[in-house]
């Protein structure tokens, strides 16, 4: 029912209300407020972020992808995305770029109201495609074209 709704404040009243209506087992109702006040932190920490020494701001919590299935990949950063997720980690290692890029791009056409500045995309270098500069701005472009972006706001180097 989180998932369709897709908005971590409406999960609460959708307990609330389900649990008030429905249910009066004690035990239940614990478990399930529990979960509530975990999803209400973890919102809180979706949003908090870190001030870097240029001026931007990088949320400091995020999804990680790596060992993530394709296909799995894509639905999982969809949903996190929709969450409240504005921080994604992948790498061109990982081989799931393609599913984070088709995943940012449903976000995106479903919430005109967020814009891809507000979404930090990590990503990263592996050094298997040699060493230097060519190398590094190939693996990059092919970065990009994989996730469909102009830029990424953080480029590492995978060791």
């Amino acid at each position: 029912r989180v998932r369709r709704l897709g908005h971590l404040n409406s999960a609460h009243s959708l307990c609330d209300s389900f649990l008030a209506c429905a249910l009066r087992s004690a035990p239940f109702f614990a478990a399930v407020r529990s979960l509530t006040a975990k999803m209400a932190a973890m919102s809180t920490a979706c949003q908090q972020r870190i001030a870097l020494n240029d001026g931007r701001q990088m949320p400091s919590f995020g999804l990680g992808v790596w060992q993530a299935p394709l296909g799995q990949c894509k639905a999982a950063v969809l949903h996190a995305l929709r969450c409240g997720y504005r921080h994604i980690d992948t790498a061109e290692v990982y081989g799931n770029e393609q599913d984070v890029g088709d995943a940012l791009a449903i976000f995106l056409k479903e919430r005109p109201d967020v814009q891809r500045e507000d979404i930090w995309i990590t990503t990263k270098f592996f050094p298997r495609h040699g060493a230097g500069r060519a190398a590094v701005v190939r693996a990059c472009k092919d970065s990009l074209r994989k996730l469909r972006l102009q830029y990424v706001d953080l480029y590492l180097i995978h060791a």
